[in-house]
């Protein structure tokens, strides 16, 4: 009992006692239910004969509310079947991820894909009476086999079984097929360091996010190496959205890895070039053209207007006006010099570079006016804004940590699914009654940290 003067600090329960006592209730509920059961179902399904008791097994059962030990009783097949007898457990509860409460697991995964693991272990430990030595090392391994699970169930919903025996079963995939026009599908990549750092320091991470006409969204991620997956990511997140993959439209900024995965995954889709990244290279030739000395003050005013015309051509769709307008800035760069400026040599690698970029993207070029002025979209910012928020906040910014290709793409798994308002079906699938109450939003995005 406490004092009768009543103070601030012992107003009411602590954060100590109260975890207490729901860890009390908790282990006395747990053990009501066990010996209640065993009570119930020590009975032959076929002539109701009582059956006799093996021994008993101790388990530990984890939830939220601490880990309670868990006293399984073993009993003894009946005789009525003329089958060899043998023992089994009286209390079936082992689900795909153990002796774990679902929703112990689902705020495990939902918080690891949203902050580091250690702080998971933390802030749990803090709020809840979780008494079974969670950590960061416990964290991490439960999120990456909840991230597997999920990896492992797209699989075979993709081809069948567990695993493709062949990546080339990827071209004989069908395609989904739903009426949905105009969705919009953005590609970019990101890069988080590597566990291993030979032979690469960093490895690549795909992240997009498609939408529909009417404002409904999905991301996704997954690591470059998986290449016999990589497209049924894409096809996935369109058919999530109610799109048709023959009316999409991707926009890239132009890598030829993304390129290929455009053509893979929605073959009959329109390509667009991203305009930030290309008004991006027409600003840094602006710039070096600025740098050019003033003795030849004349041609530079020439040079940094006929750059602008060039992108303005560009904007419009006169690929051919863009590309006659570089040549001839490129060609001025190339006349003989007794001692040729750093500025004009550097102009000079940033127009071969542009017209090879604007080249290997010729037929994904439109006129950005024309979509700009129908409401269209022209660039990857929505794009770059998942890539910020799937993989750089929780895998490179502010974090030390370096990351196994299947850890990340683990984890990759259970964000996308937290960020897409997802888990809890996913969790209500895995088990019927787990909140049964609950209704997901599909657009509903979670704080981020």
């Amino acid at each position: 009992m406490r004092d009768h003067q009543v103070v601030l600090e012992h107003l009411g329960l602590t954060l100590a006692e109260g975890k207490r006592i729901l860890q009390a209730v908790q282990q006395r509920m747990v053990a009501a239910q066990v010996k209640r059961h065993g009570v119930v179902y020590r009975r032959c399904g076929h002539c109701q004969r009582k059956l006799s008791t093996k021994g008993y097994q101790r388990r530990w059962f984890r939830s939220a509310f601490g880990k309670v030990p868990i006293r399984v009783r073993r009993l003894t097949t009946c005789r009525c079947q003329g089958e060899p007898r043998r023992t089994f457990s009286s209390l079936q509860l082992s689900g795909p991820h153990g002796l774990i409460a679902p929703e112990w697991l689902y705020l495990q995964a939902k918080w690891a894909s949203l902050i580091p693991f250690a702080r998971v272990a933390k802030l749990l430990a803090d709020v809840l009476p979780s008494n079974d030595g969670l950590n960061a090392e416990t964290v991490r391994t439960r999120v990456g086999r909840v991230g597997r699970q999920l990896e492992d169930e797209k699989v075979h919903e993709w081809f069948g079984h567990a695993r493709p025996p062949d990546p080339k079963v990827l071209f004989q995939y069908p395609y989904y097929r739903r009426r949905h026009l105009d969705t919009t599908v953005g590609l970019d990549c990101g890069y988080v360091r590597n566990r291993h750092p030979r032979p690469e320091h960093h490895f690549e991470v795909v992240a997009g996010r498609a939408r529909a006409p009417d404002g409904t969204s999905r991301c996704f991620a997954f690591v470059r190496t998986r290449a016999f997956l990589c497209s049924h990511y894409v096809q996935e997140a369109v058919a999530g959205v109610g799109g048709d993959l023959h009316h999409v439209t991707v926009l890239t900024d132009g890598d030829i890895g993304l390129r290929e995965l455009q053509r893979e995954a929605a073959p009959h889709g329109d390509h667009v070039l991203d305009w930030f990244h290309v008004a991006m290279r027409f600003q840094v030739l602006t710039q070096t053209a600025k740098g050019i000395g003033a003795e030849q003050a004349n041609m530079r005013a020439w040079m940094i207007e006929t750059l602008e015309r060039a992108k303005w051509h560009l904007w419009h769709g006169h690929r051919w006006r863009t590309g006659e307008l570089l040549e001839e800035v490129h060609g001025w760069t190339q006349a003989k010099r007794v001692d040729t400026p750093l500025a004009i040599r550097k102009l000079r690698r940033g127009l071969v570079d542009l017209h090879r970029h604007l080249h290997r993207n010729r037929y994904s070029l439109p006129s950005y006016a024309i979509r700009y002025r129908y409401g269209m979209p022209i660039s990857t910012a929505t794009t770059e804004a998942t890539v910020n928020q799937v993989i750089s906040r929780r895998m490179v910014k502010q974090q030390q940590m370096r990351w196994s290709r299947d850890g990340a793409q683990h984890v990759l798994e259970v964000r996308t699914q937290v960020l897409n308002g997802s888990l809890d079906a996913t969790c209500r699938r895995w088990y019927p009654r787990f909140r049964p109450g609950a209704v997901s939003r599909s657009n509903h995005t979670p704080h981020d940290f």
